[in-house]
């Protein structure tokens, strides 16, 4: 059975690359767990043999760790082969790892950023608002020229990163890629992340960014007609084509919506004599004597408009609104002379 050895140089750390790379510091203490193998009773594991059995074991269950100072392993690359054993195979496994001084190591100021912020429908390239140049110091393994990339939360690829100096050294500020629409998306939870320049050593840092909202949107009526029907009008005795009517009683409501999440108010587009809204719930109430035809049923056209309580405000399309009024009924003052006697 051939064995992986220890190989130092650029093509272990290729290999390493390719394969995905542990990075330890190099004050990793004693007894720290490296990797934990799957096992049971009947499997059993040990370290082959490449150099660096003095650092590291690997125990019977499969917990692989550190046995010793790794300081003399400062930015060397680490190959561990473990040989797993079972009644019916064997196979090995190979670890790959890079020690480097603790003082070296890529870091960021801070590992979430939650102040960050950006108005929607902002100008493509707009910079991120409450929100630092990001900026890992350290050299890693491979000097100072460090990359930086979003890997994960980059939904529709909303922002990029670009590059800015800093007294300190390069960084990257965080911008629009386009615009953003806080009705579609209210926020983003970014990941950024610094690797050197041999893409050995990483750093991530998180980002919160909330899209504030710009007033972009006006009310919408729920419908653009309204018809509503009033029945059980009286003609009244002795006055004429007037009509009994109760004042403000509710002959119909409206409602629109706004999709800003903004509270909406009603106005009538001209003012009635007939009827008023009731701003802040949308309902007609009827103020006025209705229009009589004698056996027939009248109707009244009525504009209404929705705005935002916004400064400044945007106001929705007028929605129709159809008031019928049916037909009053006569008086049966007969009927009610009878029904007085009767009481008497």
């Amino acid at each position: 059975m051939q064995c992986l050895v220890v190989i130092v140089g650029a093509l272990a750390v290729a290999a390493a690359l390719a394969e995905g790379l542990a990075v330890l510091p190099h004050d990793t203490y004693p007894g720290f767990t490296v990797k934990k193998f799957p096992g049971d009773h009947v499997m059993n594991y040990r370290l082959l043999e490449t150099g660096f059995s003095q650092f590291f074991t690997v125990l019977d269950d499969g917990l692989v760790m550190t046995t010793s100072d790794l300081s003399p392993l400062v930015n060397r690359p680490v190959n561990l082969v473990v040989l797993e054993e079972s009644p019916n195979s064997t196979s090995t496994h190979t670890l790959q790892l890079y020690v480097l001084d603790r003082r070296d190591m890529l870091r960021f100021p801070e590992e979430l950023y939650e102040d960050a912020h950006v108005v929607e429908n902002a100008a493509k390239a707009t910079k991120v608002t409450g929100l630092p140049v990001l900026l890992a110091s350290g050299e890693g393994a491979g000097g100072s020229s460090l990359k930086y990339t979003i890997i994960s939360g980059n939904e529709d690829h909303a922002f990029a990163l670009q590059e800015e100096k800093t007294r300190n050294g390069t960084g990257v500020r965080l911008v629009t890629a386009k615009t953003l629409d806080r009705e579609q998306k209210p926020s983003y939870e970014l990941k950024v992340q610094a690797s050197d320049s041999r893409g050995i050593d990483k750093a991530i840092t998180s980002v919160k960014v909330e899209v504030e909202d710009e007033n972009d949107n006006s009310p919408v009526f729920a419908q653009n007609v309204y018809r509503f029907t009033i029945s059980d009008l009286k003609s009244g005795s002795g006055l004429g084509n007037k009509t009994e009517t109760i004042r403000f009683s509710s002959v119909g409501k409206v409602s629109a919506v706004d999709a800003d999440g903004d509270k909406v108010a009603y106005r009538l587009a001209v003012p009635s004599n007939l009827v008023v809204i009731v701003p802040q719930t949308g309902e007609i109430l009827l103020t006025g004597d209705p229009p009589v035809v004698p056996g027939e049923d009248t109707e009244v056209e009525l504009a209404v408009e929705a705005h935002d309580l916004r400064t400044p405000s945007r106001t929705s399309q007028p929605a129709q609104v159809w008031l019928q009024f049916a037909a009053p009924m006569p008086d049966d003052d007969s009927h009610v002379e009878v029904e007085i006697g009767a009481l008497t």
